[in-house]
């Protein structure tokens, strides 16, 4: 069990924060947290408290409905709108939306390129020992086609590489 005091506390707080403003649910991250070893019912009532401390702490807030509302493809200038009805000043509304889409936008282009990365190196890996244990096989021996990496890889670098350039756009 991961050790729970204060001074740790800290910590799993800002990683709930962290997977709240991802879009994950309550039950979602207490599930994870029990994963790592904390007790089922202190899971729930840790997470309960830092979505609590979290929703009074509208930086906080905001910047997660910001974050899932760009996860979800809204436009910028439909999450300014929301925010100036919540009583944001326009002009604040529009620095806050574009910081945060600068931010969450480079989040995906570093995914993108670690997915491609992975992929083309699992493809580099599959194809080289298919390829080894064939040209050590020699004429009518055995070898091995590693398809599945190869297949994995190729498929890993196709996303990672949509993901990448569909967050070039700039979110407009």
């Amino acid at each position: 069990m991961p050790a729970y005091d204060e001074k740790d506390e800290a910590y799993w707080a800002e990683k709930v924060v962290e997977m709240l403003n991802a879009g994950r649910e309550r039950a979602d991250i207490a599930v994870e947290l029990v994963g790592l070893g904390f007790d089922r019912l202190e899971a729930m009532g840790f997470v309960n408290r830092v979505v609590d401390a979290y929703q009074d702490d509208p930086v906080a807030y905001y910047s997660g409905e910001v974050y899932k509302a760009l996860k979800a493809g809204r436009k910028r200038s439909d999450i300014v709108l929301s925010l100036c009805q919540s009583g944001f000043d326009r002009r604040e509304a529009v620095v806050f939306v574009d910081d945060l889409a600068e931010r969450y936008e480079r989040g995906r282009r570093r995914g993108g390129i670690k997915a491609l990365v992975w992929g083309v190196g699992s493809l580099v890996v599959g194809l080289g020992v298919t390829m080894g244990s064939y040209y050590l096989a020699g004429p009518g021996g055995f070898y091995v086609v590693f398809w599945g990496p190869a297949v994995f890889g190729l498929f890993l670098a196709i996303g990672g590489a949509w993901t990448f350039l569909r967050s070039r756009d700039g979110g407009h």
